[in-house]
């Protein structure tokens, strides 16, 4: 028997994760507050909440339109924007795409009188309940730009200065608004409509009718206006900010950044406005501003590693990326003018790296601070495991060391001389791939000095995982290969031609990346699903933490959404013989959208067969859940057994799975163990060919639940049973060889 047990596995589909390109600045060009958090909406439908509006994190909108408003009002928030798209969403976290019945511009949405109201380019939507959106009749010959409603009127500002007002949004009448400047923003708070545009104009008005031309002090341009706290906030050009308790007399704040402003909000204490380059500028108070950039330029920047021990570093030709988070990213120098081929985040918080030269940096969080050269040859790659660091370089050599100080040289068995470009700790041992033109020999290693030979895979592999019971490895051309125990390795399809340069296992999915963007998703190693990238430069590698996928590569960080498994939590697995059959039992201490376990059986470990399937619980929240399947006609030899759990998609093609681990039975083992006598009433006794060779008993109920387990001392071959009730037991049986049997008595 193999005993298995195993960790979450998550059943959310990786086709509703997406990615975002974290060295991309995007314009934010709107926001709002509601539901307790602050929501930004911007280009390529990039949507992002915070609780403070400080710290943003991405969320997914499944547009990739830009999107220009976004309001919260009636319990929902909508977001309109470029070519008629228009979302909705509850919370701000989850994002639905509605009908908008056109392909013109979006722009302004307001809420009132128990109607939503859209308006753009020459087109207004109205909605009762923000999900099905029509056009109005009679369509305003003007392109408006924002909508509010307020004195029992909504109030439209149009590119022509025009402003247009009316009572239900379906009839408009035109209103002399003074100006011929194009008006961007308009909102109705404190009894009164302001509206706010180019040239630094600025207009109010009691009632959407008279309009009022008030100073701003500034020619610049001005994008947004808004009321909160018993203050006006307008934003606009060159970071401009004007604040006014009366919408009359205005002051101008600094902001602390020149990118133009877009819109404000307040909330939770606080004001947040947002704007071109991802930067935001927050203010307790209106009056001072804190320009926060959250954007990162990668221009001219690529990176080449990524480790993670708290927070995430990022090896580049620049220097050392720290990020707490994922999202925002600092450049530290090294001020080291030595090429890092690969390097190492240590437990104590410290940076180990291994040089193109032969050199073993070591480095604070700030600076490379000193070097130590234990090589005349090249230093590819760096793994810790098992209480020791292990350096991979030329000729078939590596190098290990306890602390990182003093290292101490080793080669691969049969005179071998491979390129070590890699080594990882994966599964409990060492793993390194010797690499030729056109192939590659894989050696694994328990205590990183003393290495064995595994298998050979024809290719030249760049990167190696372990997850899910088997060893993943990617190489050129899109070729991925397979193997359970390194020494037999399988071809997988990838559907992607592009050379893959890094592979990662985490929460359930490998994800593999690569030349142009590559990127790839998999449950089990086998199936492999493409994923959009958002960019076509080449990712090089590849690192999960913090419930995420982050990748770096040639002037690119890429992150994943958050990954919100629904887990199944495996604790338990295990295959018994009994007599004929093989029983396998299992345990869940969690579930949730669980659909079943399907029972596959090998007799390789590579080439498996459904063979039945049982039921799952579906949720079941803290609560320990047992299995148990039989397989009444195993073959002859070893029977290799694995769970394949999935999930409970409403989309049966979209459902996702992951497998257990691998448990194995031996059935061509005459273990020749006969108990006595059956029925019992005190004591069981046991004979055969095969007794002497029993290490342990185990007594059990009929539901596999252990009760007792004795060791066999050899001296007694009998098991007291006495003052057990009468029923049905189970008696385990695990002999020298390995071998587990389970045999049924009767206790009378």
């Amino acid at each position: 028997m193999l005993l298995a047990t195993g960790s979450a596995f998550t059943a959310q589909s990786f086709s509703q994760v997406s990615w975002k390109n974290i060295a991309e600045i995007d314009n934010r060009t709107a926001v709002c507050f509601g539901n307790g958090i602050f929501v930004s909406a911007g280009e390529k439908g990039r949507i992002s909440t915070s609780a403070d509006g400080i710290n943003w994190n991405a969320v997914s909108s499944g547009a990739t339109n830009n999107l220009v408003r976004i309001v919260y009002a009636n319990g929902l928030f909508v977001a309109s924007g470029e070519d008629g798209v228009l979302l909705t969403s509850a919370n701000g976290q989850d994002w639905t795409t509605r009908n908008s019945t056109t392909t013109q511009d979006l722009y302004g949405v307001a809420y009132g009188n128990g109607t939503f109201v859209v308006v753009g380019d020459h087109i207004v939507l109205t909605s009762t309940d923000g999900t099905t959106w029509a056009p109005i009749g009679t369509i305003p010959n003007e392109f408006m730009l924002d909508v509010a409603y307020g004195n029992g009127r909504f109030t439209a500002v149009c590119f022509s200065g025009a402003v247009l007002t009316s009572p239900n949004a379906t009839g408009w009448t035109p209103r002399t608004s003074g100006t011929t400047q194009f008006l961007y923003s308009v909102a109705y708070q404190n009894s009164m409509f302001t509206a706010v545009g180019n040239q630094g104009t600025i207009i109010t008005s009691p009632d959407g009718e008279t309009w009022t031309p008030r100073a701003s002090g500034t020619n610049l341009s001005l994008s947004g206006i808004s009321y909160a706290n018993g203050l006006f906030v307008i934003t606009g050009a060159n970071g401009t900010l004007l604040t006014s308790p009366d919408a009359v007399s205005w002051t101008a704040p600094a902001s602390g950044t020149t990118q133009l402003l877009y819109g404000a909000a307040f909330g939770n204490g606080g004001f947040t406005a947002v704007g071109s380059g991802g930067v935001t500028v927050t203010s307790v108070n209106g009056t001072t501003w804190t320009s926060r950039q959250t954007g990162f330029s990668m221009t001219g920047n690529t990176v080449y590693d990524m480790d993670y021990n708290g927070q995430f570093a990022a090896l580049s030709n620049q220097g050392i990326l720290y990020s707490p988070n994922g999202v925002n990213w600092t450049l530290v120098s090294t001020f080291s003018n030595q090429f890092v081929s690969s390097f190492l985040y240590n437990t104590s918080g410290n940076l180990i790296g291994a040089t193109s030269t032969g050199n073993v940096l070591y480095s604070s969080t700030t600076s490379w601070q000193s070097s130590t050269n234990i090589s005349g040859q090249a230093l590819y790659d760096i793994a810790y495991g098992n209480g020791r660091y292990v350096i991979a370089s030329n000729f078939g050599t590596l190098y290990s060391s306890p602390t990182g100080a003093a290292w101490t040289s080793t080669s691969v068995p049969g005179g071998l001389l491979p390129t070590l470009s890699t080594v990882a700790y994966l599964n409990g041992h060492f793993v390194a791939l010797g690499t030729y033109p056109s192939a590659t020999v894989v050696f694994s290693s328990a205590d990183g000095q003393t290495w064995i030979q595994k298998g050979t895979v024809p290719s030249p592999l760049r990167g190696v995982a372990f997850g899910n019971g088997r060893y993943v490895a990617v190489s050129d051309n899109g070729s991925i290969y397979t193997s359970a125990d390194l020494q037999t390795w399988q071809a997988q399809t990838s559907g992607t031609a592009q050379h893959l340069r890094a592979v990662c296992y985490a929460y359930g999915f490998f994800v593999a990346v690569g030349d142009g963007g590559a990127l790839l998703t998999s449950t089990d190693g086998t199936v492999w699903q493409p994923r959009d990238s958002h960019t076509t430069n080449t990712l090089n590698c590849v690192k999960a933490a913090n419930g995420s996928f982050v990748a770096g590569g040639n002037a690119v960080l890429l992150q994943s959404d958050a990954i919100n498994p629904l887990p199944v939590t495996l604790i338990r697995f295990d295959a018994f013989k009994d007599e004929g059959t093989a029983t396998l039992r299992w345990q869940t201490s969690e579930e949730s959208n669980s659909d079943r376990f399907e029972i596959e059986r090998s007799t390789n470990g590579t080439t498996w067969f459904k063979i039945g399937d049982v039921a799952a619980a579906g949720d079941a929240a803290e609560t320990i859940t047992r299995y148990s399947f039989s397989d009444n006609t195993p073959l002859p030899g070893v029977n290799y057994y694995r769970l394949k759990m999935i999930d409970r998609a409403a989309d049966r093609l979209d459902r996702n799975y992951t497998f257990s681990r691998i448990a194995g039975i031996q059935f061509e083992v005459n273990e020749d163990i006969t108990l006595y006598p059956n029925p019992v009433s005190n004591r069981l006794y046991y004979k055969g060919k095969a007794a002497g060779s029993i290490k342990g008993i185990s007594v059990m109920d009929a539901s596999g639940h252990m009760l007792y387990n004795t060791r066999n001392d050899g001296r007694r071959n009998e098991v007291d049973m006495e003052k057990l009730p009468a029923g049905i037991y189970l008696i385990g049986i695990t002999t020298e060889s390995g071998a587990n049997i389970v045999k049924k008595v009767i206790r009378e």
